[in-house]
């Protein structure tokens, strides 16, 4: 699925979640992810919940002191592997004439 398609079914998913706040944080987090990346694929079955269920289960295994931070850089990467992210290239025709 295309990632701004998987931004708006996350949307309208995340609207009647007990988690709404939470999931719409990260979802900014996708989005601004997405926008880097016009046109990437997102794997179809992933949802933002499952998103945040993942990264929590991972911050609660790999604590320290019950505290876990996920730096940017890492959060990006995590985040980009859960969805299944790919990239897409796209190429100016200009550049070959």
């Amino acid at each position: 699925m295309i990632g701004t398609e998987f931004v708006k079914m996350c949307r309208e998913d995340i609207e009647t979640h007990k988690d709404k706040e939470v999931l719409a944080m990260l979802l900014q987090a996708v989005e601004t992810l997405i926008n880097e990346n016009p046109g990437c694929e997102v794997d179809s079955g992933k949802t933002i919940d499952g998103l945040w269920k993942e990264m929590h289960e991972f911050a609660k295994e790999n604590a320290h002191s019950n505290i876990y931070m996920f730096d940017p850089e890492y959060a990006k990467k995590f985040i980009s592997e859960h969805l299944g992210m790919t990239e897409r290239k796209f190429v100016n025709l200009e550049d070959f004439i």
